[in-house]
């Protein structure tokens, strides 16, 4: 078991990093060779992974990774990053009730109502 107070003060490796986390009870993050502890997840974030996974159906057969979505929790607003045939990356950010993201790739659209339906607190 390892804990946030005896991680070493001098900057991690990213295989020290990793190494850490394997073995600790609670998840972090890492960035500039520090490890940072996240906060737990909260219903809102817990409800719309699910919800995400729902809604794709299993359709992703991720063969490279090539789509990213980041769902917000507070509001409906998905950011949606599609890797581009020169490697970069295109951001596109979907917003409102009447919104939807579409993922050609892999024929899928995710309507923002249907995802955000019964999530608690978002307007």
């Amino acid at each position: 078991m390892v804990s946030m107070a005896s991680l070493p003060d001098a900057p991690l490796t990213e295989d020290q990093y990793l190494s850490i986390e394997r073995e600790a009870l609670d998840k972090s993050e890492f960035h500039d060779g520090q490890m940072f502890a996240m906060a737990g997840a909260s219903p809102n974030h817990a409800f719309l992974s699910n919800r995400v996974g729902a809604l794709l159906d299993r359709q992703v057969p991720l063969g490279s990774f090539q789509e990213y979505l980041i769902v917000h929790q507070d509001r409906r607003h998905v950011e949606h990053y599609s890797k581009q045939d020169d490697g970069s990356w295109l951001l596109r950010e979907h917003a409102g009730a009447g919104g939807s993201v579409a993922i050609p790739r892999l024929q899928a659209q995710i309507p923002l109502a249907e995802l955000y339906a019964s999530a608690l607190d978002i307007d």
